[in-house]
């Protein structure tokens, strides 16, 4: 069964699955699927594999689809700024 949402792939790669491979398959279920389930699918913070690179693409993968489709971030969004008005990251 393909993984439906950025978790489950997530979830797939840590029990060994490929992590590309997984969220190719999420993004094949995404696109076509419907929008007002959109949100759902990116919304719930999936978990870290801890390998950068893995981690790093999982969270770009999500803002890419939230900003494109006009969803809300996903869990694993932006930390919060210590200034209030200002990015966390130069």
């Amino acid at each position: 069964m393909r993984p439906t949402t950025l978790k489950e792939a997530v979830n797939r790669a840590i029990e060994g699955y490929g992590c590309i491979d997984a969220i190719s398959e999420s993004l094949d279920e995404f696109y076509p699927g419907d929008p007002s389930e959109r949100q759902r699918m990116i919304g719930e913070e999936p978990g870290l594999r801890g390998v950068a690179f893995q981690d790093a693409y999982v969270g770009a993968v999500g803002e890419h689809l939230a900003r494109r489709w006009g969803a809300g971030y996903p869990g694993m969004g932006r930390p919060p700024s210590p200034v209030p008005g200002r990015a966390p990251f130069p």
